[in-house]
């Protein structure tokens, strides 16, 4: 195992069951299973140490296990093992022998291409300290004893042709990247345009005039690809094919690896398909989303979806139904469905011409609105079904919820909603029945009454004024009016 004097050991880890473990990479080391590798953890003893005896019974061969820093990912460790690592990570001696090398980690050097870079000590693996090595030095200094001096000699020369600098080409072109991806290394975006849902090559939008794409080989036989924007000299690390060598070849041309930030607001190309509402475009690797500034796709915010592998950013773009009113078509999910008409509209429609009731939670055109108070819309349907759940105001010409505003009743059957009752009306405190202001008659004692509750019932007004004086009129319940110019 990983010399614990190096401070690279297992690391902590608890189960779900609260019981302590600790975690190292496992390389089995001999058997018919050498050269495979695992996540090893194992449970801890009642003296802290861990239990050594533990994973082994199920492993057919001795069992290397390899220490790593505090918050590393033993994913990427495995990385440095697996048969992607360089042109002899495939091949059966190699690792047979993996428990010689599995420490060393070794991979293409950077500073030196062509050369292998390697740890020599687990202390130098904790600090990130790799050796630059000719590839056939390294061969005959740990496999010597295994490898005749023609097969040094071969492997070596393999490796530092596998690793030298190649080539870089950086494009903008439209026909050169569509054979790029029709010819170059495989992925859900490679082949031939007829292969996906759009008006062409789908990745025929990173011909500028902001990114492009770097790539490996020639065009028609690309051996490695990745996203570039040109005037920033930044590269996406989303590497398809021999990325060793794309990526030495870009560090040496000065460009440096950038993040989803760093290609924020790049600009791509625009193909729109208006009659089917829908835009050609990629699988994008920066970002889920673009918008569209009417003559670019913009990447970052929007409401354009790039992570769709079809080449469009719908997942059905030729399906689906039109819109009623404007007659594009609709993606599954966007269209909303109008009560009023039976038919379906799309988003953009219904916030120019529709609405959904509050009463009745349905859609309808605006035409079939009714007036109600701010914030809230009201259909006529409601108005004609549920008149329980609404009513209407003769004042204000509005109507209103019942169930977030009150009315009253007014003696001649008309209805006020409450504060505008508070406002234009009162309750007559003889008849206690609800009047216009304008019918208001006041006592002297304060009460106030409406005249036309008084009509015929002379003696009751009589006796309920209880000597009380009406303010501004001669107090008589048989009291004339006589004509003012007359009685001059």
């Amino acid at each position: 195992m990983t010399d614990p004097e190096s401070g690279l050991v297992g690391q902590p880890h608890t189960g779900w069951t609260g019981d302590k473990y600790v975690q190292y990479a496992a390389v089995i080391v001999d058997g018919p299973n050498a050269g495979c590798y695992d996540r090893c953890t194992l449970p801890l003893k009642d003296n802290g140490e861990p239990d050594y005896d533990h994973p082994f019974r199920c492993y057919s061969g001795s069992v290397h296990l390899i220490g790593y820093p505090e918050g590393y990912d033993v994913y990427e460790l495995f990385a440095a093992l697996g048969a992607d690592g360089s042109p002899w990570h495939k091949l059966g001696w190699f690792r047979k022998l993996m428990g010689r090398w599995a420490e060393h980690m070794p991979g293409p050097s950077k500073q030196h291409p062509g050369m292998v870079a390697y740890y020599q000590t687990p202390q130098k693996r904790k600090a990130g300290i790799r050796t630059p090595i000719k590839a056939g030095k390294y061969l005959k200094k740990y496999f010597g004893d295994v490898l005749s001096e023609e097969e040094i000699q071969t492997y070596g020369i393999e490796w530092q042709q596998a690793f030298s600098p190649a080539v870089l080409k950086v494009t903008q072109d439209a026909d050169e990247i569509e054979k790029v991806y029709e010819n170059g290394p495989r992925s859900c975006m490679a082949g031939e345009a007829d292969a996906f849902a759009g008006d062409c090559h789908p990745a025929r939008v990173y011909a500028g005039p902001d990114l492009g794409i770097a790539y490996c080989g020639e065009t028609d036989e690309a051996t490695a690809r990745c996203l570039v924007w040109p005037a920033k000299k930044v590269y996406y690390p989303k590497w398809y094919g021999d990325y060793h060598r794309l990526e030495m070849a870009l560090e040496a041309a000065g460009w440096r690896a950038g993040e989803k930030a760093d290609f924020n607001g790049a600009r791509i190309q625009r193909i729109y398909n208006e009659d089917d509402d829908f835009y050609t475009v990629p699988y994008v690797d920066t970002h889920d989303w673009a918008s569209d500034n009417g003559e670019f796709l913009v990447l970052g915010r929007g409401n354009i979806y790039l992570r769709e592998t079809n080449g469009t950013n719908s997942d059905n773009p030729r399906g689906g139904c039109r819109c009623a009113d404007c007659e594009r078509r609709m993606r599954e999910g966007d269209s909303i469905y109008v009560d009023s008409s039976d038919e379906y509209v799309c988003r953009d429609c219904y916030a120019d011409s529709y609405f959904t009731c509050d009463i009745t939670d349905r859609v309808y055109h605006d035409s079939c609105s009714v007036s109600a108070p701010d914030g809230w819309t009201i259909s006529e349907h409601a108005t004609e079904r549920y008149r329980s759940r609404v009513f209407f105001c003769d004042g204000t010409d509005m109507w209103y919820p019942t169930s977030n505003f009150d009315y009253v009743t007014l003696a001649d059957g008309t209805t006020y909603e409450h504060n505008y009752a508070i406002d234009h009306a009162f309750q007559c405190q003889f008849s206690e029945e609800w009047y216009d202001n304008e019918d208001m008659g006041q006592l002297d004692d304060g009460r106030v009454f409406a005249w036309e509750a008084t009509r015929h019932l002379d003696e009751q007004f009589w006796d309920w004024k209880d000597g009380a004086i009406e303010i501004g009129r001669i107090d008589h319940p048989r009291q004339l009016e006589l004509d003012l110019a007359l009685a001059a």
